[in-house]
């Protein structure tokens, strides 16, 4: 559940190269939250059926 690194952008960076690392820091910001979606779903899953960690 890290948080991703903005991309450092300058002026007169090309927008395209601009545009692929904030694009890829999106789909890995995204990608963390769905798998921290998944875990938090599994804990409610597994207190709810009793089977807490001893």
């Amino acid at each position: 559940m890290t948080p991703v690194a903005v991309p450092k952008l300058y002026k007169g960076q090309d927008a395209r190269a601009a545009l692929r690392l904030t694009h890829s820091a999106l789909l890995q910001a995204n990608a963390r939250l769905s798998a921290s979606a998944g875990w938090y779903d599994s804990v409610r899953h597994d207190y709810a059926v009793g089977a807490l960690p001893q």
